[in-house]
């Protein structure tokens, strides 16, 4: 799974005597679109009380009740319909800051790619040194393989992406993030027989 992830310490003034982490906004939003605090934490990789303790504290924080609870069962009061609208804005609008401030010089880091050689050498031979021109600060790694251990070093963490010819992914632990066709030549001599076919 493709993940880009910070440690952020980032944070947004909501009004003047109020700082709020925005870890505690997508703690908030990811309960109301998982529909529970256990769905939420399973998804987010934290344990049940601390997604429970973010929101006491959001709570708290803002000074309302943000989920009706019945046993087992939470509903958004309407003031938490009316966060949720705003937690969306402002982490939308902190995504945009962030993704503003990267610039090709100041993105760094290592991208460890897995793809078979033929693939290689067909679709990315060019695209490497127009990516090493953009991106200097970025190291790649290219790591040769077949499908099926592509796969599984995806699955291990041993590499963050791969590139693939297999159209038929059915494993819902991994995403396609980009598609494209590709224009497939097939050649054969004059006297074939299969050019009659």
């Amino acid at each position: 799974m493709i993940k880009l992830c910070y440690n952020s310490e980032d944070i947004v003034r909501i009004k003047e005597d109020l700082v709020m982490d925005t870890n505690v906004l997508k703690t908030f939003v990811a309960v109301c679109e998982y529909s529970g605090f256990s769905a939420a934490a399973e998804k987010l990789g934290y344990t049940q009380s601390t997604v429970s303790s973010q929101i006491k504290q959001l709570e708290s924080e803002l000074n309302t009740v943000l989920f009706d609870r019945f046993y087992h069962r939470i509903s958004l009061t309407s003031d938490g319909i009316t966060v949720l609208q705003h937690a969306r804005e402002i982490l939308e609008s902190h995504e945009k800051m962030l993704e503003d401030l990267r610039t090709p010089e100041t993105i760094e880091g290592n991208i460890r790619l897995a793809m078979s050689s033929s693939v290689c050498n067909r679709f990315f031979k060019d695209d490497f040194l127009e990516f090493r021109k953009h991106f200097p600060n970025i190291h790649l790694v290219v790591v040769e393989s077949g499908t099926e251990q592509m796969f599984d070093m995806l699955r291990k963490n041993e590499v963050d992406l791969i590139f693939t010819l297999d159209s038929h992914i059915y494993d819902s632990e991994f995403i396609i993030c980009a598609e494209h066709e590709e224009k497939v030549h097939f050649f054969a001599s004059v006297d074939n027989p299969l050019l009659n076919k």
